[in-house]
Parts: structure tokens; sequence; C-alpha cells
């Protein structure tokens, strides 16, 4: 034998086949039938709460910025940013935000002027 070959491994008898197992015993007929595993429901996707919660809150936030604008538009801003990290697009939020943001605005204006009219109809009295 040359030393650069290798030696071929020695053959092996096949082996013997296992016996086939006996098939399963039918029940008898008036024996009772196993019971079936309970159904599980699908499992609830977890968006949809989200969903829920953010538009309820959207909405609060909508009516709130017609009443008192301030409020309206914190909420407004909270809301969109919730359905925003849910990837989810609410108009309702957005119309809160621009809504209470006008408020705001025509708030301070308001105020600006009750401030100019008060101060230019201040008499003052003075004696001679």
């Amino acid at each position: 034998m040359d030393p650069l070959q290798t030696p071929e491994p020695p053959v092996t008898p096949p082996a013997p086949e296992a016996p086939t197992p006996a098939p399963e015993p039918t029940p008898a007929p008036d024996a009772p039938a196993a019971p079936e595993p309970p159904v599980t429901p699908p499992a609830a996707s977890t968006t949809a709460p989200a969903a829920a919660n953010s538009n309820t809150f959207s909405i609060v936030a909508l009516i709130l910025a017609f009443i008192i604008s301030p409020v309206g538009l914190i909420m407004g801003i909270i809301a969109f940013m919730k359905s925003k990290k849910a990837g989810q697009k609410n108009n309702l939020a957005l119309a809160a935000i621009i809504i209470g943001g006008l408020g705001v605005v025509g708030e301070i204006f308001a105020i600006m002027s009750i401030v100019a009219a008060l101060a230019a109809t201040t008499t003052t009295i003075t004696t001679y």
C-alpha cells in the first residue's frame, strides 16, 4: 500500500429492519369521544386601544380649543404626539392645535386691546 493513499473503510453489513409497530386499537362505538382542545381567540392588536385613546383625547382637545383655548392647545399637542408615536395621522388633534393656537393669539390680542382702552379712558382729576 502506498503511504499517500488513504485506506478505504471496511464495508459494514446492512442493519436488520426494525419491526413495524402494531396499529392502535379503535375505541368501542359506545365510548365517549375525547374532548376537543379549547379554542383560543386571536391576540388583540395593541394599536387599536392607542388609536381609540388618542382619538378621544383629540375630540376633547378640539372641544376645549373652542371653550378654553390654552387647555385645548395643550391637549391637542399631547394627542398629536400620542398618535404620531403610534404611527397614525390624527387630523382632529391637528385641528385642535390650530384652533387653540388661534384662540390663544386672539385672547392675547383681546387682553392687549382692553388694557389699551382702559389706559386711554382713565381720567385724571386736576385741581386748579
